[in-house]
């Protein structure tokens, strides 16, 4: 049975041949010219309007998109902008998760009670704006915060203390203030050893060190604790100089802060010690 049809399938192929050549021996000698002049009278007026169509659908496409261009990319900027406005807040918000879980695992080592507060502006000392050595946070009375409170990071690291109080504000005085003055003592041996006081807003200076006090550079000076509601042993910073002189009394000594003062943004402030019973 397979035969017949094989045999169909040559048959085929062997007329497909033949006429093929008959086309194109017609088109080589002219015989197919009349054939050919009025298939393209029938198909040119098809084939134009198929051109014409495809221009009309081009020209429309592009002066869409010429037109739409401002708008087009109006819209991509305000996206940029919304994107960039996102991922500033989200870097804000994982900073923040990340100060405050450094808080609570800080309070649970010292158990101390405490007030965190932001931080809301940064201020100079009256007729003193290169002082720029003052923070407002948006704590006060209200939450039992008096002058002279301590105020740290969230490293346990001295930054100020509190020099004035409203309601629901408070100014803080950093360590670089001359408003900021703490009783400190040497971290090794626990002694106090003089008085810290901010120089003109850029550093720190100790005073009243006995001659007797051996302190080097490079020594971590901390809080010694003698004042009221002042604890003992948090770090200041560490002694960059010590100027020694031997027809004088006391040494001085100067102190780079520990604590970065520059981007605070919660701080910590240690309620006095009768709110901890």
């Amino acid at each position: 049975m397979a035969f017949p049809f094989r045999r169909f399938k040559n048959t085929r192929l062997i007329w497909l041949l033949v006429v093929g050549v008959v086309l194109l021996f017609g088109h080589s000698f002219g015989i197919l010219r009349p054939v050919e002049s009025l298939l393209a009278r029938v198909l040119t007026p098809v084939m134009r309007s198929v051109t014409d169509l495809s221009s009309v659908f081009h020209k429309s496409y592009s002066d869409s998109g010429i037109n739409n261009y401002p708008e087009l990319l109006s819209t991509a900027e305000a996206d940029r902008r919304r994107l960039v406005m996102e991922n500033a807040g989200l870097q804000y918000l994982r900073e923040e998760n990340r100060v405050l879980r450094k808080y609570v695992n800080l309070f649970d080592e010292i158990s101390h009670k405490y007030v965190l507060a932001r931080v809301v502006s940064r201020l100079a000392p009256q007729n003193k704006a290169w002082e720029n050595d003052r923070l407002v946070i948006d704590q006060g009375s209200k939450q039992k915060i008096i002058p002279g409170l301590l105020v740290i990071n969230e490293e346990g690291l001295v930054v100020g203390r509190i020099v004035s109080v409203k309601d629901s504000l408070s100014e803080v005085a950093l360590l670089t203030s001359r408003d900021c003055r703490l009783s400190v003592a040497a971290n090794s041996s626990q002694k106090t050893i003089g008085i810290a006081e901010g120089i003109s807003g850029l550093t720190v200076g100790v005073s009243f060190i006995p001659q007797t006090e051996k302190i080097e550079a490079g020594e971590l000076l901390v809080t010694s604790g003698l004042e009221p509601d002042i604890p003992a042993g948090l770090a200041i910073g560490r002694v960059t100089r010590v100027d020694r002189l031997d027809n004088k009394i006391w040494q001085s000594a100067v102190v780079e802060p520990s604590a970065a003062l520059d981007v605070l943004r919660i701080v910590s402030i240690l309620l006095p010690a009768s709110d901890n019973h």
